[in-house]
Order: C-alpha cells, then sequence, then structure tokens
C-alpha cells in the first residue's frame, strides 16, 4: 500500500511548514511591536522545518534503495498536519495576504492568540521537532517509521489500532481447508470484494480520511459500538477510497470471537448490484473465520445440491437468514458495504435488505457508504443508524496539492515563479474542487 510515498508525503508537510513561517515573517516584519511569544513561535517554526528539509532527503534516500516497510503507516505526518493547520487557520485570520489591508488598517491589526495558545503550539511543535529528529538516525526506512509510530500522545484515538504488531488488510481465514470446503466457501464467493479493497487501499493517501479517523462516531463504531453507520457523499467525494480505512480500521480488530464482511458494489458490474450475490459473498467471508459459521454454510449449500435432485440457485431471504444465524457464532460481527447506490433500480431494496440482516440482532452492525438518494435515505433514518457527510476535507485536498506540486517542482514539470504564486495555486485548486 503506497499510493503516496513517505518522501512524498513529507513534501507536502515541508510545503505547508514553509508557508506557515512565511505568514509568520511577514506579520512580524510588518508589526514591529510583534510579542515576543509570536518570535519564539517563528523560530520553533524554522527549526521544525529544518529538521523536515533533513528528513525527506532521508527519506528520498532510503526509498531510492527500496528500504521501505508499509506495513507501520506514517502517522507522523498526520500529528504534524493538524499542528501545523491548526496554526495556519488563525493565521489566516490576519489576512496577511492583503498588503493594502495592512498599510491602511495596522493599527487594528491584532494577533489572534492569547500567550497561553501561542506557548501551546510552541510545546506541540517542539514535541514534532524532537521526534522526527530523533527519526534521521534511523539507517532504514522500516526503523524509520518505527522511530515516527512512536508519538503515541499525538495519535490518540488511533493509537489502539496502529499500535498492532501487523495491520491487517485482510480476513484472516480460520478454518482448516481441503478442496471441497474451498470449493463450497467459492461457491458462494458471487464477487470478490479484495480487488476493489486492494484498489482502493493504492489510491488513498496516508494521510486522506484522517478527519475521519478523529471523528467520534466512527471511532466509536470501528470499536465496537452497536449502532449503524451511514456514509453519503457526492460523486468524487471519496467514498470508495475512504471505504479502504475502515475496512483497514475493523480488520486491524478482528479477532477469533469478531468478524468482519465487506461488499463493494459498482456500476460497471451487474452481478455486484444484485443483493442474492452481496449475501452470498458476505456470508462466504464470514465463513471463514470461524468452523462454526462454516458448517452452517456447507448444511445451507448442501439443500442447493441434494442428491437425486437438481440443483438450484440460493435465494435472498435464505441467505439473509443464514447470514444472521452465522453471526449468532460470534460475539460481534462489522458489514461494510460501498457504493449502494450504483445499484441503479435495486438500490432501495440492497438498503432495505442490508437493514433488515440488523433487525432482532444485537452482534451486527452495519456501515453503508453511498450518495445521499431519497431511497436510501429512507432506509438509514436516523432512528436507526447515524449519518456521517463525507465530503473531500479541504486539509485531505491541499496536502495531495501540495506534495504533488512540490513534486513537480522537484521533476522539473513545474514552474512557479514565486512562493506567493504557489500558494495561490494550491487556495485555488482547493477552494475550487467542490468538495471532490
Amino acid at each position: 500500500m503506497d499510493p503516496l510515498s513517505i518522501a512524498g508525503s513529507i513534501a507536502g508537510l515541508v510545503s505547508v511548514g514553509d508557508t506557515v513561517f512565511r505568514k509568520l515573517y511577514h506579520y512580524i516584519k510588518d508589526v514591529n511591536s510583534a510579542e515576543k511569544e509570536v518570535l519564539a513561535l517563528k523560530n520553533e517554526i524554522a527549526e521544525l522545518n529544518g529538521v523536515l528539509h533533513n528528513l525527506h532527503l532521508i527519506a528520498e534516500d532510503l526509498e531510492s534503495n527500496h528500504t521501505q516497510d508499509y506495513s507501520i503507516r506514517p502517522g507522523h505526518v498526520n500529528a504534524c498536519l493538524a499542528t501545523l493547520y491548526r496554526l495556519e487557520a488563525d493565521i489566516n485570520k490576519l489576512d496577511l495576504g492583503n498588503k493594502k489591508t495592512l498599510r491602511t488598517k495596522m493599527q487594528k491589526l491584532a494577533w489572534p492568540f492569547k500567550a497561553v495558545d501561542v506557548k501551546q503550539f510552541i510545546i506541540e511543535i517542539r514535541e514534532h521537532r524532537s521526534n522526527l529528529s530523533f527519526a534521521m538516525s534511523a539507517d532504514t526506512m522500516t526503523a524509520l517509521l518505527k522511530c515516527l509510530s512512536k508519538q503515541d500522545e499525538l495519535l490518540q484515538g488511533v493509537n489502539d489500532v496502529e499500535a498492532k504488531l501487523r495491520e491487517k488488510a485482510s480476513i484472516e481465514t480460520r478454518i482448516a481447508l481441503d478442496e471441497e470446503r474451498q470449493s463450497i466457501l467459492d461457491s458462494f464467493l458471487f464477487v470478490n470484494p479484495e480487488e476493489s479493497f486492494r484498489t482502493s487501499l493504492r489510491l488513498r493517501y496516508s494521510t486522506t480520511g484522517f478527519w475521519l479517523t478523529e471523528n467520534d462516531t466512527f471511532t466509536k463504531w470501528v470499536r465496537g459500538s452497536d449502532n449503524h453507520l451511514w456514509l453519503s457523499g457526492i460523486p468524487g467525494a471519496g467514498k470508495t477510497v475512504l471505504s479502504s480505512l475502515l475496512i483497514q480500521r475493523c480488520l486491524a480488530q478482528a479477532t477469533q470471537g469478531r468478524a468482519v464482511a465487506f461488499f463493494y458494489c459498482d456500476y460497471k458490474d451487474k452481478k455486484s448490484q444484485n443483493i442474492v450475490n452481496i449475501l452470498g459473498t458476505l456470508a462466504s467471508q464470514l465463513a471463514r473465520q470461524n468452523e462454526e459459521s462454516f458448517q452452517l454454510l456447507k448444511a445451507y449449500a448442501s439443500t442447493l445440491r441434494p442428491q437425486r435432485q437438481l440443483p438450484r440457485n440460493p435465494e435472498a431471504q435464505e441467505l439473509l437468514q443464514l447470514f444472521k444465524k452465522m453471526a449468532t457464532t460470534f460475539e460481534d460481527v462489522r458489514v461494510i458495504v460501498d457504493g449502494i447506490d450504483e445499484c441503479g433500480d435495486g438500490a432501495a431494496d440492497v438498503s432495505q435488505t442490508l437493514k433488515s440482516l440488523t433487525f432482532g440482532h444485537d452482534v451486527i452492525s452495519i456501515c453503508c457508504l453511498s450518495r445521499d438518494e431519497i431511497d436510501i435515505r429512507e432506509a438509514f433514518q436516523p432512528s436507526f443508524c447515524d449519518h456521517i457527510e463525507i465530503a473531500a476535507h479541504t486539509k485531505d485536498l491541499e496536502h495531495y496539492v501540495r506534495t504533488e506540486i512540490e513534486q513537480r517542482v522537484k521533476a522539473k514539470k513545474l514552474r512557479v515563479r514565486s512562493n506567493d504564486l504557489k500558494d495561490e495555486i494550491i487556495e485555488q485548486l482547493v477552494n475550487r474542487a467542490n468538495g471532490m
């Protein structure tokens, strides 16, 4: 999983650090009586940027030697970005880019922080700089990432997941397999969701969706909340890409008693829009995760192929009841289905059927991702599930744009006359994306 290299991710971080430093520099230059805390903050940012620039060079060198291990995620980028973006947002209140405003209203210009707020920023930035400086002593990318991943106090809500020995990215088969068993499992795997999952993993930048991991509703659901979730958004908002983050978080929590099953509906694949195929594929995944659930699937499979009778196809209601029964062999079952709206005229039926999975069942908890369409909204009303609106968040977009610009400038595919022009390009691209 490497849609964005570590070096590339750090390049985006360097870019925002440089922008914050320039804004602080201009403020101090234009305001003669700038508070001493502001001067101290500017100096801390300068030192942090020096570390980031050096770290970027080291990461590039390590990656050029293919010394990488992406089983450990670079949470340091998210932590540092969060601090710098918070600082930049408050600095932007000064409207430093408008020099005319500065000259005409200089007497009214006021630093937007209290001294205690500035000191808190300084403390956070020093912690980032200390951790990053220590990481630079690592001589391999694996060691580098391990050092960077130790910022537990900065990761908080995602720490319990990130601290796993390895972050699982596939359903773990916990039953003994032979040719007959594999045949049964495969016969219900009507649409294998693994390729779609891997594709969305590759498309997701390491920092994309960090805002979601800080959402209390999301984190509670991943950890085992009895609630259900509906994540909706406009086309291009990144729902499918975020689904990979959600599935990965659930897989990292999977145990002998806690199962995970997921599915991707795709408008290009008619088979993925059929509710029988959806339920059968979910059941096949569940059956791989303990022996009792497999035996239930095997028993049902035998009713479809009776001796001395013609075979028949599974039916939606039968699979629905089978899945519920299989779920009782676990303590908790997380079900994630992406792209319900891509089922066309069948979206309403798929929504209602998935909703009915949970009726009279406190073990199964579902999370569905789709556009906000009326048929789907009627199924996933607030009385049934929590709702999170998805849009391509500004900070996700900004980090992506910054990284791409830095990489293009370095590769000499883009020439930018000044830093002010670079900032203007970033601002326009982000603001005109309209949540896509």
